[in-house]
């Protein structure tokens, strides 16, 4: 069996949210928040750091 985990993060500054968009597989408008693949041992907090 294979998994990978994921983080993401929500910022937000003066009521506006920061999302990603682009042409990927879902097409151009599509919004998710930013993040990554957690890499192995490596705790949730650095890879939010990292991404």
């Amino acid at each position: 069996m294979k998994f990978s985990v994921r983080v993401a993060i929500v910022c937000t500054r003066n009521r506006h949210l920061l999302t990603n968009t682009g042409p990927g597989e879902f097409g151009a408008g599509f919004h998710f928040l930013p993040g990554g693949t957690v890499a192995v041992n490596e705790d949730t907090l650095n890879a939010a750091r990292r991404e």
